[in-house]
């Protein structure tokens, strides 16, 4: 079993819902409304920062400008007040 320990890390557990029943067809939709930033995009935000600051990009002292009110924006905020 892993524990989130931070609202910014993304579940690493893969959850599905199966609306086979329903459609008669192969169809399972992932759910990532369980991550606390309620998306896919905190998966691409924590990815994001890490790899800037790896290179070196982006260090404590750093200000990170995102365009979007969108899920990416709530994500990178979410990563960077932390």
């Amino acid at each position: 079993m892993r524990v989130v320990t931070a609202p910014y890390e993304p579940l690493e557990s893969q959850v599905y819902v199966d609306l086979r029943p329903t459609f008669g067809r192969d169809l399972l939709l992932r759910v990532e409304g369980f991550n606390f930033a309620g998306s896919l995009k905190l998966r691409a935000a924590a990815r994001l920062v890490a790899a800037a600051e790896q290179s070196g990009r982006l260090g404590n002292d750093s200000i990170l400008i995102e365009s979007s009110s969108g899920n990416l924006g709530l994500a990178l905020a979410m990563i960077a007040a932390n």
